[in-house]
Order: C-alpha cells, then structure tokens, then sequence
C-alpha cells in the first residue's frame, strides 16, 4: 500500500502544480473543470 501511495502522490503534486501554474477566478473554472474530469476518465 506504501509503494501505491508514494506513485499516487507524486501524480497528485503535478496535478497541484498544474493548477496553480493556470489559476482561475471563481465561478469561472472552465479549464479546472476540464482538466479534473480528463484526469478522472484516465
């Protein structure tokens, strides 16, 4: 479960980082959204 959680964490840091590299302001995160459910459906 350790080796999973460690591969995990680094794909949720670039996800982070994604993220505030393209910040959006409230109520206008089409991109998020967009980015998040391609994430998802992987």
């Amino acid at each position: 479960m350790t080796l999973r959680f460690s591969n995990d964490m680094a794909d949720v840091v670039a996800i982070r980082r994604h993220l505030h590299e393209n910040p959006e302001l409230g109520l206008s995160e089409f991109n998020t959204s967009d980015f998040i459910a391609a994430k998802l459906e992987e």
